[in-house]
């Protein structure tokens, strides 16, 4: 048996890395995996959220398909986690993550196997700078910091790479690395990190992914968790060769990561399901991707939209209504009429598809249930309101 190390990063976008085209950033390392591996150019996470992916990509199932509720104190999945089949398997299972993560683990994970080892690699993870209202931040680099963040990384690598057992290693590396200074800055330190894992570890026992992306100012939203277009749920993916393929357009979900890893077999998708929220929670938004189709329902305002990811990867023409508003004549006219699409009919058949699936994997708790969320979600929002309100008083007018 071979090791299987998978490494993520968290809130990481397909556009980041030159593997999908960019030509900003150097990183040799994952390039090199990237020419003898294959690249996964449609693979989705199963949430924008990190501990609902998390655990979907330590059971191998979608989060419609637990009986978790809520988003806090879920119930545990110990015993039928990938890990635990792992283990059974004659595999050493190690997850690493930093502190914020670890912390976090009790309540909102609960799904790391009965024995596995899980290594707390200390404060990795910068902290968010501080923000002075209208004010842009001082974004200064220091490398130093990051060079002590990649040091107690590569120490990790040699450790589990000494076991006597073959190891199952995932490493998480949070939002931005120590020393960096925002998302997206930091994507030379994770290719060094890459290259740390190499010197440990034979190039086709390496894989790199990521938990979710991130909206990236797509619609105007710089971050995650309510959203499900694709910057926030379309996330890279390079693993060794797979099937001699160097690469894949078919449709896959991290749910199935390490099962595809472990098994050296690609688990295509007719659809996948990307998630925001737990099915009782008022701000639920689902996405079914099929094809070149995807459905977006909005439990929140019960909204659909539906794009053709082929004709419009930006998803910004909804193909769903018949008509739309003018916010600027105040009037409502004709979709088909204002927008040229050759495949109306098409869509009209693939809308129905992706309902049929909708309705088949969609819950509703009970009525107590989701009006005790909506009064806690209002409540929130109310709170919210005040604390702005409040700071807003407190800073000094420009005179």
């Amino acid at each position: 048996m071979k090791n299987i190390v998978l490494i993520t990063k968290d809130a990481l976008p397909c556009g980041y890395l030159p593997v999908y085209g960019n030509t900003y950033w150097s990183t040799p390392h994952m390039d090199e995996l990237a020419a003898k591996g294959t690249v996964f150019h449609r693979h989705y996470t199963v949430a924008p959220s990190t501990f609902m992916a998390f655990t979907s990509m330590a059971t191998g199932i979608y989060p419609y398909q637990t009986d978790r509720k809520y988003y806090r104190n879920e119930s545990s999945l110990n015993g039928s986690t990938i890990f635990d089949r792992l283990y059974e398997q004659g595999y050493s299972c190690h997850i690493a993550w930093d502190t914020f993560y670890t912390d976090l683990v009790a309540e909102h994970f609960k799904a790391e196997g009965n024995h596995t080892t899980v290594h707390d690699i200390k404060t990795i993870r910068e902290k968010p700078h501080s923000h002075i209202k209208g004010v842009f931040d001082d974004l200064s680099k220091q490398e130093e910091e990051t060079v002590q963040a990649l040091s107690l990384i590569d120490g990790l690598f040699r450790t589990v790479s000494e076991e006597e057992r073959p190891v199952v290693l995932w490493l998480h590396i949070p939002h931005v690395i120590k020393g960096q200074n925002g998302y997206g800055s930091d994507v030379e330190a994770f290719d060094h990190i890459i290259g740390l894992a190499r010197k440990h570890f034979a190039d086709d026992e390496i894989a790199f992914s990521a938990d979710h992306g991130h909206m990236d100012g797509w619609w105007g939203k710089y971050n995650y968790g309510f959203d499900v277009h694709d910057s926030a749920i379309r996330i890279p993916l390079v693993t060794p060769r797979l099937e001699g393929l160097e690469r894949v357009d078919d449709l896959t979900v991290n749910a199935h990561i390490l099962k595809m890893l472990a098994e050296e077999k690609i688990y295509r998708e007719d659809y996948v399901i990307s998630d925001t929220a737990y099915y009782v929670q008022p701000k639920r938004e689902i996405a079914i991707i099929r094809e070149e189709y995807k459905l977006i329902y909005s439990k929140q305002n019960k909204r659909y939209s539906l794009y053709d990811l082929s004709w419009d990867p930006q998803e910004k023409h909804n193909l769903y209504y018949a008509e739309y508003y003018d916010v600027d004549r105040e009037i409502w006219s004709s979709t088909n009429q204002r927008f040229f699409y050759p495949h109306w009919e098409k869509a009209h058949g693939a809308a129905r598809d992706l309902e049929t699936i909708l309705s088949q994997v969609w819950r509703h708790g009970t009525f107590t249930e989701e009006s005790f969320e909506k009064f806690v979600a209002r409540a929130k929002a109310y709170y919210r309101k005040l604390v702005k309100y409040r700071l807003r008083k407190r800073v000094p007018k420009v005179k």
